[in-house]
């Protein structure tokens, strides 16, 4: 499994499981590196959550075929169909969108993405209890992102690896961007990346 496929897998393991272990590293060393992740382990039952598998084979989607159907409508019948199952799983669904939102409010490989230029999640005010869900503990993710007392070290330690990992993000907002699009899902005006659309479109921010 790939570093970039495997960050999104134990971040998901560690929300769920409180006895994902991970390995010891210094205050000041990134976790930026596929080796750092070997000696991660990731409970069997995660792959069970959910959503995850269907997460997985979206990962694998090439991804130009993920943002030409994000944006452009250009969706193989296969794609709809991973697009549709997954949005089934809100609990899935908001913890990508606060994993997105985390990157494009801290990385600093957010001026280079796209996404994070077109929504303004600085103007989005978030709403903790939007993303409660009982499978996924997204709370859990929404209290780092936000910086509160709450946040878990663990927690924080598997977002801080995705602020490297522009590749996932860039498929987890195409995501996204098809979800606040089509809006087949009656929650779309509660996930931060459809409210930071909106903001977008008459926000004159700057990126360096």
């Amino acid at each position: 499994m790939s570093y970039t496929s495997i960050s999104v897998v134990v971040l998901v393991a560690m929300i769920f499981a409180a006895d994902a272990a991970l390995p010891h590293r210094g205050v000041s060393e990134p976790m930026e590196t596929e080796s750092q992740f070997q000696n991660v382990v990731v409970p069997a039952n995660a792959y069970q959550l959910p959503g995850v598998k269907t997460l997985e084979l979206l990962r694998s989607t090439p991804l130009h075929d993920m943002e030409a159907c994000a944006t452009k409508n250009m969706c193989s019948a296969s794609l709809t169909g991973l697009l549709a199952d997954f949005s089934s799983h809100r609990g899935a669904i908001e913890l990508i969108d606060t994993m997105v939102a985390n990157f494009c409010l801290k990385s600093k490989h957010q001026h280079k993405m796209p996404f994070c230029r077109s929504h303004d999640y600085h103007a989005v005010k978030p709403d903790v209890h939007d993303h409660k869900d009982s499978e996924y503990k997204n709370i859990d993710v929404i209290h780092c992102m936000l910086d509160m007392p709450q946040c878990m070290p663990t927690v924080r330690e598997h977002l801080d690896a995705l602020l490297n990992d522009q590749e996932t993000i860039r498929t987890l907002s195409a995501i996204l961007k098809y979800i606040c699009r089509v809006k087949h899902v009656r929650y779309t005006g509660e996930l931060l990346a459809c409210q930071a659309a909106q903001v977008g479109k008459f926000s004159n921010r700057n990126y360096p």
